[in-house]
């Protein structure tokens, strides 16, 4: 488990056999290995694998790029079925080019 968590995601896997799992993500906090090398813990609860994988990068943003990278293609590869919300609709996440927040006020 990991000790301090800054976000989480639960999401549900449908099985070819038509079985759903939900289950949980969490990314734990990026700490400092070096100069140019962070490292942050990505768990799950078995259903997509069990445990923790560790995800590193040059600084602490780039470390959760690619946590939440790794968290999209563990997904594909370890669940081997469909994606979803715990609701039902279908998981994607969606880049945006939108300024959220950014600029003036209004």
């Amino acid at each position: 488990m990991i000790e301090r968590v800054i976000a989480s995601r639960s999401l549900m896997i449908r099985y070819e056999d038509g079985d759903e799992v939900l289950f949980d993500i969490t990314i734990g906090m990026p700490y400092k290995i070096d100069e140019l090398e962070y490292c942050c813990e990505i768990y799950s609860n078995d259903a997509m694998f069990s445990g923790v994988k560790k995800s590193y990068g040059m600084d602490s943003i780039d470390c959760l790029d690619y946590a939440i990278q790794m968290i999209d293609l563990l997904s594909v590869e370890f669940a081997k079925g469909r994606l979803l919300w715990p609701d039902g609709t279908p998981y994607s996440r969606v880049l945006t080019n939108l300024k959220m927040g950014w600029g003036t006020k209004g």
